[in-house]
Parts: structure tokens; sequence; C-alpha cells
């Protein structure tokens, strides 16, 4: 998956309740940092105007449950991924 197809499909899920990351047989790549670099957003407001659609600070975040599915033949990035998904502790 391309990085620019991550950041259209996976990442604007701000109106669902959880996400499911899987990242089993993961060969290698860079697409962990993506997606930790949107995570990691925290919600800081939310702003609605009359003339305008309602919308989130910062603009794209996610607030709701997560979960990593992995196995034994995740390398590389998909090993990465699980280690600081489980050591930011959103993951047990």
């Amino acid at each position: 998956m391309t990085p620019e197809r991550v950041r259209q499909t996976v990442l604007p899920t701000d109106s669902q309740g959880g996400l499911i990351i899987d990242v089993r047989y993961n060969g290698g790549g860079f697409v962990d940092q993506l997606i930790f670099e949107r995570l990691r957003r925290i919600l800081a407001g939310m702003d609605s105007a009359r003339n305008f659609a309602s919308g989130t600070i910062p603009d794209v975040v996610f607030n709701g449950y997560l979960a990593c599915v992995t196995n034994a033949y995740a390398a590389s990035d998909g090993d990465i991924f699980s280690y600081y998904f489980k050591s930011i502790t959103w993951g047990r």
C-alpha cells in the first residue's frame, strides 16, 4: 500500500468507533511512520460555524479504540509497528 493510499483510505476514520491495524505478513517499508504520526495526534478542539462544515483541531485526528493484529511472519516494518504500538500502551 502506498503512503498516499494510507492517507486516503486508512486514516480518515474519525467518525468510526475503532480502528484495527493488520500488520500480518508485512515484509517492510515505512508506512509505520505515517500511521504513528497521525495516530499520535490529540484532539485539541472542535469548531463549527453557520456557513461552514464542522471540523476538528487538528484537521485529521483519530479518537477511538485501537487494535493491532500481527503474527510471526511480520518483519521489519511490521515488527517495528507492533513493538511501538505496544510500548505506547495502545495495545496490551
